[in-house]
């Protein structure tokens, strides 16, 4: 599950000069927050987008991207 809707790079760029480099280099942090992120966006929206990403448009990829890596960049510079 981790990073289907995003990628790591995203939300770190988005946290900029502000972010943990602690959290940035581990990847069992990153990943957690990842999965925690498409997994907040899922009960919000109630709708499995990791499980249905195939089915995606193109214009929406961009939104959840948008997302999940906002969410992850809050956590990152927390």
């Amino acid at each position: 599950m981790s990073w289907t809707l995003s990628t790591s790079g995203a939300a770190i760029f988005k946290a900029g000069d502000g972010a943990n480099t602690t959290a940035t280099l581990s990847g069992s942090i990153m990943d957690k927050w990842s999965d925690q992120a498409e997994g907040q966006i899922a009960t919000i929206t109630r709708k499995d987008w990791v499980a249905d990403y195939s089915g995606v448009t193109t214009n929406f990829k961009p939104v959840l991207d948008d997302a999940v890596s906002d969410i992850v960049a809050m956590r990152i510079i927390m």
